[in-house]
Formats: structure tokens, sequence, C-alpha cells
């Protein structure tokens, strides 16, 4: 008799407060999971095994979230005797037609399939993530969390090509009114305008006297991703350009990098994937032990179709994810096994 075929990962997710814990989203819309037995009973991770119909799931640092395919939202919140219940939060009343999910510090936020934001809270102070700021935003498209010292909350690109932000914290050096896609880690945000040009703003930006500047030189983007100090672009010839205060100091020559079909920003690395499936890296700043057999390792991957990049900043291993064209999954820099 055939075997039915078993579902395939379609993400992985680390903990946020575990290194060592992991959550498999499945192409069936179940997880499975790794390690989570330290942070939930099991009648908390019973629950979670009979979610189903799951398109995307995150991790907050204590819980887990997950969207379904109706556009409902289901969560650990509540399940556990950690703190007070706080399911209210995902009120299947108010939390319906819900197409994408975000966390941001203390901030849980939904995207409506009309354009409009779900927040988890009701506080004025926009600078800090208010809730109130963002209950009249329509015609939203996408959005990112950002977070730094000063502020944090969210980034919304509209279906007009405008965007939305609720803090006047560093403003981008030209006003975005054609955008297709943003990117932000708080410290730079940039918008890639449909002409293939790219604004920017935050604290990055403005500190430096020369970043503005060379982002201003960009022209015919076609992919944008950003780190704590330096934006990535993929061209659209498939070569690569990095906008960095410190160019020319402390990142390296990527001019060998050609027929790219993705870019990714690993904190002080960057990872690009080529159009015939081998991973390229460089280093940049001081190389590390850690980064350069991470690095090496990925020179080794083939027939790679999609990957992920964790950045697992100071305190986690970094680590990335490929997929290769018959659905297998490869890791650098964690150990899946326990996934089976």
């Amino acid at each position: 008799a055939e075997t039915e075929p078993q579902p395939e990962v379609v993400d992985i997710i680390r903990f946020t407060t575990d290194p060592l814990s992991y959550v498999a989203l499945m192409s069936d819309g179940t997880l499975r999971t790794v390690g989570l037995g330290a942070h939930f009973e099991d009648k908390v991770l019973r629950e979670v095994f009979s979610w189903t119909d799951l398109v995307k799931v995150i991790t907050t640092y204590s819980d887990l979230i997950g969207l379904r395919a109706d556009g409902s939202v289901v969560s650990t919140m509540g399940l556990h005797e950690r703190y007070e219940p706080l399911e209210e939060r995902f009120d299947p009343n108010n939390w319906a037609g819900v197409k994408d999910i975000a966390f941001s510090v203390q901030e849980y936020y939904g995207l409506t399939e009309d354009g409009h934001i779900l927040v988890s809270n009701d506080l004025p102070d926009a600078s800090f993530g208010g809730g109130l700021a963002y209950l009249d935003w329509s015609g939203v498209r996408e959005i990112v969390c950002y977070a730094y010292p000063e502020s944090r909350g969210i980034i919304a690109l509209c279906e007009d090509g405008t965007v939305l932000r609720a803090s006047d914290f560093y403003a981008f050096n030209h006003t975005p009114t054609d955008g297709i896609a943003i990117g932000s880690t708080g410290y730079i945000t940039a918008c890639l305008n449909r002409d293939g040009t790219v604004f920017v703003a935050g604290p990055a930006v403005t500190m430096g006297e020369t970043f503005a500047a060379h982002a201003e030189e960009l022209h015919d983007v076609v992919q944008i991703a950003v780190s704590n100090s330096a934006l990535l672009c993929r061209l659209e010839d498939g070569s690569v350009a990095v906008c960095s205060e410190d160019w020319a100091e402390h990142y390296p020559d990527t001019a060998d990098w050609k027929d790219m079909a993705d870019i990714r920003m690993m904190g002080m690395t960057l990872v690009g994937l080529r159009a015939d499936g081998r991973v390229l890296t460089a280093h940049c700043f001081e190389e590390q032990d850690y980064d350069n057999a991470l690095c090496e390792e990925l020179s080794s991957w083939e027939d790679i179709v999609r990957m992920k990049v964790f950045d697992g900043g100071e305190y986690f291993p970094s680590y990335v994810l490929g997929w290769q064209s018959d659905g297998t999954l490869l890791a650098a820099g964690i150990d899946l096994s326990g996934l089976d």
C-alpha cells in the first residue's frame, strides 16, 4: 500500500528566550516542537499540537501565537498559570479577518484583510508602541516591527505606496510615496520604491555623515535587507550593493556576487542565495570563529531554493535554514535533530 506523503517544513521559529527550543510550521498547518517542555505544561503542549490550519506562527517571550487560514488567532495565553490569563487579547469577536501577526517587545499586532491594524493594548504613547496610535490607519498592505532605545512599534506600507509611522523619531531622507517593500531593525528603516531607489531613516542614518547620501546613489534595487548598521541591496542585474556609514573601513568587497536570487543580513554577516542554488557569505568587522565555521558550512550547500536567516544577536547563536528543491531542510548553526 502506498504511504501518504509526509508534510514538509514551511518555517522554523526559535522560542524567543531559549536557543534550544524550536517550533516547526508544517505544510499541513500543524506544528512540531522540540525543547518546549521546559516552558509549557503538558496540557499546554497538547493544546498546541491540536492546532490546525495554521499559516503563520510567532513566538513571544513566553508564548506562541498562531494565525489560522480563516483569519482567526490562537495562542497559549491563558492556558498556563504563569501569569494572569490574557486570552481576551485575541478575542475572536475582534481578532477576525487577520492576514498577518507581529510581536514587538510587549505589544501584539494584527493586520486585517481590509488593511486595518489590531493591537493588544490601549496605551496612547505612540513612541512606545501605544495601541491607540494605530487605530485610524487604513489601506495597510504590510507591517514590520521596530525597536530601539527611544521608541518601538510598527511601520506600515500602504496599498498606495505611502509609509505610515506613529512616531516622528528619525524622519526619512525623502517622503515615500511609491513604496513596494519596507524593512526595519529600528536603527535603520528602509523603503524600496517602485523605481528602484531607496529611502532611509533611523538613528544609524541620522547620526552618520554619509549614510543618506550613499542611499541616494542606489538605483535599480529589487530587494532590501537591513541590519543595525547596514543596508544590503540586490540589484536588477543580480549584483549587490551595500550602504553603510563605514563601508570602506568595515565591509567586505562583494563585487564578485553575481546572479543573486535572495539576500539577507545576519548581524555583521552578509548572506546571499545565488540563482544556481549556492550560498555566498561575507563577513563585516572582525571575523569570529563561530561565524567562520558557519559560513564554511554554508559554502557547501547546493540546490537551495529558499533560505531563512536568524540573527541571534548578542545572547543567542545565529543560524541559517535552507530548503532544497526536493523539500529537504538544511540547517547551519543549530541542531535540528530533535525535530526528526
